[in-house]
């Protein structure tokens, strides 16, 4: 039986998802939650360190079916009653394109 030792550090995964708010990282400062989301999905951008000027919400084809643009808001809500049931990728665009994924129910 082979052991493997010795090889890094902590691991940092920076596209952690829980079951109530999903970060993009320990010092990342993007909050989405409820996930898996039913009606609405809350994106808090506390600081917007990263600049986003719009949120877009994309089916796994690539589509994009819903665009938001931000401003200078630190909440934002995203309609997800009019999504069907499934996974989609949240894209911030800004100084650096930053995605998430969300289940709808």
């Amino acid at each position: 039986m082979a052991s493997i030792s010795d090889l890094g550090g902590t691991a940092n995964n920076c596209n952690t998802v829980t079951g109530t708010a999903s970060r993009l990282g320990a010092n990342c400062t993007i909050e989405i939650y409820p996930n898996p989301a039913k009606d609405n999905i809350t994106v808090k951008l506390a600081g917007n360190q990263f600049h986003v000027k719009t949120i877009e919400v994309v089916d796994i084809i690539g589509r994009t079916l819903t665009q938001v643009t931000v401003g200078k808001q630190t909440m934002v809500n995203i309609p997800g009653s009019q999504l069907k049931p499934g996974l989609y990728i949240i894209r911030f665009n800004g100084d650096q394109t930053k995605t998430q994924r969300v289940v709808i129910q």
